[in-house]
């Protein structure tokens, strides 16, 4: 999934919960809606903590936000590979979106595992 999916996945999801863009930002703390529509057209990016922020707000799973489900399984796993080489290619370049960790993490959560 990349951001335009995510940031329309996030959509969806807030319009069927009942709230509007000036509702979601301020329950997510941000500053005005802006940074809300920036993530819902895919122009910014968010953390996986944000990610999970989003979920509980919205009162589903972060599973649910990833529409992930065992039918594109391999799929998403292979997406997810390459989202992570090109965040440590992005990372070794000086960039500074979210780490390693936290994505390993948000993984292990996905496919249901606590240990390495």
């Amino acid at each position: 999934m990349n951001r335009k999916e995510l940031g329309h996945r996030l959509k969806e999801l807030r319009k069927s919960k009942g709230y509007s863009q000036y509702q979601l930002a301020e329950l997510m703390g941000y500053k005005d809606h802006s940074t809300l529509a920036k993530v819902e057209t895919g122009v910014n990016d968010i953390t996986v903590e944000t990610l999970y922020k989003y979920a509980s707000i919205l009162n589903v799973n972060v599973s649910d936000i990833l529409s992930f489900n065992t039918e594109n399984y391999v799929n998403n796993i292979q997406e997810l590979e390459r989202l992570l080489n090109d965040i440590e290619e992005e990372q070794a370049n000086g960039a500074k979106y979210y780490s390693i960790e936290e994505l390993d993490l948000a993984l292990r959560k996905i496919l249901g595992k606590s240990d390495k």
